[in-house]
């Protein structure tokens, strides 16, 4: 009697156990093929799942998905809410060489990374990804980054502004190859105390821009650069997510393009932009939207900000017809005014006296095709290291008086093909008329009369 009962409380409690093993979670990937979609889980529910499951990788080991070479094929990842739960320990090659991988749903919310300590090759080659929100991930215990956005050839922008790096070691390759990465945002944790190894960090990340300014440097391409940027005394990568930022914001219901300098980017209605860079183009000209503009604004805030190119800025604006607050344009880090308002048949009037010009290399069709102007005040133009500005003016068919002061100089000069093209009713203070025979920079100067014909006009209110 006695064995009998003793064999059912052993039976009761072995069946207790199975009872609880059958309904322990785990956590766990799944690949299904008909909509190309990896599902992280945590739950006992993997073995009624369709497709293929995985155990999550840990350590340096290759992902179960990895090693059976699906990742090229899959198109989205999903983080299940169930995966809230899961504390893994390695995040390393995740999403390696997911080159088709468009979306990420779920991350922010229910991947916690408070035990990870290797996010090492975790994103990399994640080609076809533009953007970027890792704010919440925990990396207070992380010590491996390494490669982890490498190759991330169409990213933009990364937002790293939570990430504590104070145990990370290895920042090797971190953004090797991001050759589209404009802005990296990151916070008070941001450190590389620790870091030891960071070898080509930074390599051919060459549209990358600091808060401040600072553009990529192929002489610094490791940990050297790998902090909030500080301005010339202090140059970085980086940009403090608290700090304010310059981006353009258009808004179709009144057809406005505004610039603003502040830290209000997310409640602005409309289309917002960053900055392009260099000779980029702008994103509103990517985004067609520059012949619909009508109006474009300067906020007081942007008296702040400091951009390095205005390449393109108001490219093609043909309905663009008041450009107000100019004022609070700083040009003087700007190195490349090409195209800046070529196209803007509809302007009649334009204000650029108050221009920064001393680093502009390059003012090529910078007035090209303003049909509509009819004077232009270049007074505060300094013009020293100005060595291309062919069709300058071309085709402003218009333009009657141009104004220089004694800042405007040609001294740098390599070329001015058909720089007044077509300016056939320019003339100079002097009297000299437009001459189809000198188009270039020979008449490029202030008119002398007919012993030193020139195109422009002195000034008498230069101010630098």
């Amino acid at each position: 009697m006695k064995k009998s009962l003793l064999f059912r409380l052993f039976a009761l409690v072995a069946a207790m156990m199975c009872a609880l093993g059958a309904s322990a979670a785990e956590a766990y990937a799944n690949y299904t093929p008909s909509n190309t979609t990896l599902t992280f889980y945590y739950d006992n529910l993997r073995s009624t799942r369709s497709g293929t499951t995985y155990d999550l990788n840990t350590g340096y080991y290759v992902t179960g998905w990895g090693h059976d070479g699906i990742s090229a094929s899959v198109t989205q990842v999903v983080f299940d809410s169930s995966f809230a739960n899961a504390r893994p320990t390695s995040t390393y090659a995740w999403f390696y060489q997911m080159t088709n991988l468009s979306s990420i749903t779920g991350m922010k919310e229910y991947l916690n990374t408070s035990q990870v300590i290797n996010m090492s090759c975790m994103f990399f080659n994640c080609a076809a990804v533009t953007s970027l929100d890792l704010s919440h991930l925990n990396t207070a215990k992380v010590t491996d980054m390494g490669g982890m956005f490498t190759n991330c050839f169409s990213l933009t922008s990364l937002d790293l502004s939570n990430f504590n790096t104070a145990k990370v070691t290895d920042m090797a390759w971190m953004f090797y190859q991001c050759i589209h990465l404009y802005t990296i945002y990151v916070g008070d944790s941001w450190s590389t105390v620790a870091v030891t190894n960071s070898d080509e960090m930074f390599l051919e990340c060459y549209e990358l821009v600091g808060g401040k300014g600072t553009s990529f440097d192929e002489n610094h391409i490791d940990a050297a650069y790998a902090h909030i940027d500080g301005g010339p005394s202090d140059p970085g990568y980086f940009t403090d997510i608290n700090a304010p930022e310059a981006y353009a914001n258009y808004t179709p219901s009144n057809t406005t393009l505004t610039f603003y300098y502040d830290n209000l980017r997310s409640t602005r209605t409309g289309t917002t932009y960053d900055l392009n860079t260099g000779a980029n183009d702008t994103g509103w000209e990517n985004d067609g939207i520059n012949e619909d503009v009508t109006q474009v604004v300067f906020d007081s805030s942007f008296a702040g900000a400091r951009p390095t190119t205005t390449h393109g800025w108001f490219y093609e604006m043909s309905e663009l017809r008041s450009i107000t607050g100019m004022e609070y344009l700083n040009t003087s880090e700007v190195t490349n005014m090409v195209t800046m308002f070529y196209g803007c048949a509809s302007l009649a009037s334009l204000d650029v006296s108050h221009f920064n010009t001393a680093k502009v290399a390059d003012m090529s069709n910078m007035f090209d095709e303003c049909v509509g102007l009819m004077s232009l005040d270049l007074s505060s133009f300094n013009t020293s290291k100005v060595t291309n500005m062919s069709w300058m003016f071309g085709s402003d068919r218009s333009l009657r008086t141009i104004f220089v002061g004694s800042g405007w100089s040609t001294a740098s000069l390599s070329s001015s093909y058909n720089m007044f093209y077509y300016c056939t009713t320019l003339v100079g203070g002097q009297g000299t008329t437009y001459d189809a025979n000198h188009t270039d920079a020979a008449y490029a100067h202030i008119d002398g009369g007919t012993s030193n014909p020139g195109y422009f006009t002195a000034t008498t209110n230069y101010d630098f």
